[in-house]
């Protein structure tokens, strides 16, 4: 069928049927092509996929002026039922959180059979060979296993694969991804965008990808739409947005894209921890660390790269002693930590902290900032009398405005709940500070601002950090040395000049090679001159009158 598979014309939807979420919007998505709809939290990005396919929240959220069409068809204009036919067979979409989108205590056979039984188009002798058959598109391993399998007994990759197989089950024209690779290792990430290409030339599927990150824009995308506050700062061909963006906001994402600035430098001095042969076996099979040694310098940022189920977090949590080594000496400030008795340790806890990957989960939904900062700072023996200052005094550290104190998490966006997240860690005053993937969930001009924040909090506190992370130009920018595991080993270790240029190993190749965008963005290709904008800054949107804390 000629013509636009879908056109969005002049879109509002608004709040409350007052304020507008998403301001005039209009662009197309052929058949065949990939549209980008790029911007950062809050842009209206979301908003307009849930506008397209039926799941706006009619008493909140509603559109209130323009037009969706779908070949020719309004779908504003659609009744319940018709959109619930059009949903899953010709418009499928993917979640940005695979784990939240699958019934966790349903097989993944199960939840594959609803798809086709909702819609009545595959014959039931027939299903089987066809899951599998999508499965194996998606290129995962062993189809019969991964549909006998639940949720929880696969990878995040793997579960998002199997997301993309559901969505593209009943071969849908329009396939709409809603930050399907955000929190994905960078090999993972890749293998997901390939298989949306894949995907895309193989059926003709038009597809409407929605992402915060330009270096994905440059792979996957034809046409770029750049969305800021609901409205559309600039759009057009790739080319044409990555090399010659007009709007400075445009730019500044560009900018926000992690560069290839390795640092050579090397500190000398004696470790401040010193891991020795650390051996770690879950369910007496799995190996998740094997002979693992690395040492820690004061005042040092060292970086932990690798993909899931390297060992990273595992190793991060034997540190902080949320797990128990089987085998190895664990030496903390000259002291073997492994030999202390069980009071000895927890005593010794509040000197090594962790900020975690999803600010959301680790924060108790019912309590709010000054009461969540005012807990750790009473538990680590500060008077009640201080207490209040030293909450407030926390909040300025990690710059947010101190009103923040009266908010619950769910009034903050992500990087402001991150940075909430570092300010409990920093309450207990300690010595060592772990990041475990901290950053991965953020959009990239946020995580610009956090790489900023890390810098400031270790010279301003004399801290030493353990920073992990998949993306090895993260760690470029803020580490002084860089560790790379894979499997339970380290492969490598030095200075990121060392380990990222001077003598690179082959799974760091491997590595690099799968950061989406990198081609574009190491050949120069990129506009220079980039401006420096603040963006997502301090947003005062739920700002409370009253800075006053609750009791302690």
């Amino acid at each position: 069928m000629a013509g636009p598979v879908l056109e969005v014309r002049d879109l509002f939807v608004s709040l409350r049927r007052e304020v507008p979420i998403v301001d005039n919007v209009t662009f197309s998505v052929e058949a065949g092509k990939t549209v980008c709809l790029v911007g950062e939290s809050g842009s209206g990005k979301s908003m307009i996929a849930n506008a397209v396919v039926g799941l706006l929240p009619g008493t909140r959220l509603a559109i209130t002026g323009g037009d969706i069409r779908f070949r020719g068809t309004s779908l504003p204009e659609l009744g319940p039922k018709a959109m619930r036919d059009l949903r899953g067979r010709r418009i499928s979409m993917i979640f940005q959180d695979p784990t939240s989108a699958l019934n966790p205590v349903r097989r993944i056979r199960t939840q594959f059979d609803e798809v086709f039984s909702a819609h009545g188009v595959e014959p039931e002798t027939g299903r089987e060979a066809r899951m599998r058959q999508l499965l194996e598109l998606a290129h995962l391993p062993n189809p019969r296993r991964i549909l006998d399998a639940y949720p929880f007994e696969l990878s995040g990759g793997q579960r998002q694969r199997v997301m993309i197989s559901m969505a593209m089950a009943l071969n849908p024209d329009l396939l709409i991804a809603d930050e399907p690779t955000t929190a994905l290792d960078v090999t993972t990430q890749a293998q997901v965008l390939q298989l949306i290409e894949e995907l895309k030339e193989n059926f003709g599927t038009a597809v409407l990808f929605i992402t915060h990150d330009f270096g994905v824009v440059a792979e996957i995308a034809d046409d770029v739409v750049v969305l800021r506050h609901g409205r559309i700062v600039e759009q057009g061909p790739l080319e044409g947005v990555l090399k010659n963006p007009r709007n400075d906001y445009t730019r500044t994402l560009i900018a926000a894209v992690p560069h290839w600035h390795p640092r050579s430098g090397a500190l000398d001095s004696d470790p401040l921890i010193s891991a020795r042969s650390l051996r770690k076996v879950f369910k007496g099979r799995f190996v998740a660390l094997d002979d693992v040694s690395i040492d820690l310098l004061p005042g040092e940022t060292l970086g932990i790269v690798g993909e899931s189920g390297s060992g990273k977090s595992t190793f991060a949590k034997c540190l902080i002693g949320l797990e128990e080594p089987d085998d190895g000496e664990l030496v903390v400030d000259g002291t073997d930590i492994m030999q202390l008795a069980l009071p000895q340790r927890r005593r010794r806890r509040h000197l090594m902290q962790m900020v975690f990957q999803d600010p959301t989960a680790a924060l108790n939904p019912r309590h709010t900032i000054g009461r969540t900062l005012m807990d750790v700072v009473r538990v680590n023996g500060c008077p009640r009398a201080a207490a209040n200052d030293k909450v407030l005094s926390l909040l300025d550290d990690v710059k947010l405005d101190r009103k923040f104190a009266d908010r619950f998490p769910h009034e903050l966006s992500g990087g402001q709940r991150q940075r909430v997240c570092i300010a409990r860690a920093l309450a207990a005053n300690p010595r060592v500070l772990i990041a475990d993937e901290a950053l991965s969930a953020l959009d990239v001009s946020v995580q610009k601002q956090m790489l900023k924040l890390f810098e400031d909090l270790k010279k301003k506190r004399d801290l030493t950090i353990v920073f992990i992370t998949h993306d090895l130009r993260v760690a470029a920018e803020i580490c002084d040395s860089i560790v790379v595991m894979r499997g339970g080993k380290t492969l490598a270790r030095g200075t990121p000049k060392d380990v990222l240029e001077t003598d690179r190993h082959r799974y760091v190749e491997e590595l690099l090679a799968a950061i989406p965008g990198q081609d574009w963005f190491s050949t120069g290709s990129a506009p220079s001159q980039l401006p420096t904008l603040e963006i997502a800054g301090q947003d005062n949107t739920h700002a409370c009158q009253d800075s006053r804390l609750p009791p302690g």
